[in-house]
């Protein structure tokens, strides 16, 4: 197995105008955007680094600064088989920032993915994200914020699990969340999962606008999360308000906090189509 470690902006990493892939064929391997450390401190938690790392995409933001914004560019990750270790700090694990995209394909093996805040197909400001795993009894963890199919501020995020046992520890803004005009999609479609989370989590939206006199009133807020097979378990703390209960075999609806343009809706089973976006 191969071992890839740096602090920032590396491991498939596309900047303005620039695109970076990563390919590894075989081997159980290790992809660590270092957080242990902190040198590059994140703007968002100062005890994590900024990883822009690991199937990254990522431009100049500059509208607080001399207004010239610049959109990322393309970053991915694609690894052939193996047991291997992903982990990051904050915008780490397929991730897009302000107009970049990135992404993280896993063909097979028994992996683990870590991260803190913006992490495992996560994006913000017009930005765009996917990881795919195919095979393989996996686990994802993210302790502070956004991840796992989680998009922020017109962007949008998906993640896709095709089959194995998989284990999920989500925070607030997670497996399958939109906020402020986003589109937030999680997919599993096989295998015996177990799923802890709170917060707007497991198909939820939320809306930054509080009046109609916002345009973004009239934006759409989406998100959606399905489980398709599989016998699985739900250990949820302080969940957004939702109609009908988040469970093995069970349907629901995000309630609408905000904006009506708001839809998000979570089920778990076999459901042809999906219960349908109310």
């Amino acid at each position: 197995g191969d071992k890839y470690e740096a602090f920032n902006c590396s491991m498939g990493f596309g900047g303005v105008l620039g695109c970076g892939l990563l390919v590894d064929v075989a081997g159980d391997d290790l992809y660590i955007a270092r957080n242990d450390e902190i040198r590059f401190p994140s703007a968002q938690s100062a005890e994590h680094n900024s990883s822009m790392s690991i199937g990254a995409g990522f431009g100049r933001r500059a509208d607080f600064l001399d207004g010239h914004s610049l959109n990322g560019g393309f970053g991915m990750v694609a690894d052939g088989g193996g047991d291997d270790k992903y982990s990051g700090g904050v915008f780490a694990i397929a991730v897009g920032y302000w107009g970049g995209v990135g992404m993280v394909y896993d063909k097979a093996g028994n992996d683990s993915y870590t991260g803190a805040w913006y992490t495992i197909a996560a994006t913000a400001h017009f930005a765009a994200s996917a990881l795919v795993d195919k095979a393989g009894n996996d686990s994802y963890t993210a302790t502070l914020n956004m991840a796992i199919g989680a998009a922020h501020d017109y962007s949008a995020s998906s993640f896709l699990e095709v089959e194995g046992n998989d284990r999920y520890s989500a925070p607030n803004l997670s497996l399958g969340a939109g906020n402020e005009n986003s589109i937030g999609i999680f997919i599993e479609l096989a295998g015996d999962d177990s799923y802890s989370s709170r917060g707007l989590t497991l198909g939820a939206a939320k809306n930054a606008a509080t009046a109609p006199t916002s345009l973004r009133w009239y934006s759409l807020c989406f998100a959606m999360f399905t489980d398709r097979g599989g016998r699985d378990s739900y250990e949820l703390k302080d969940i957004s308000p939702r109609e009908g209960e988040a469970k093995d075999g069970g349907a629901w609806y995000h309630k609408v906090t905000q904006s009506p343009y708001e839809k998000a809706f979570g089920f778990d089973g076999e459901y042809p189509g999906g219960p349908g976006i109310r």
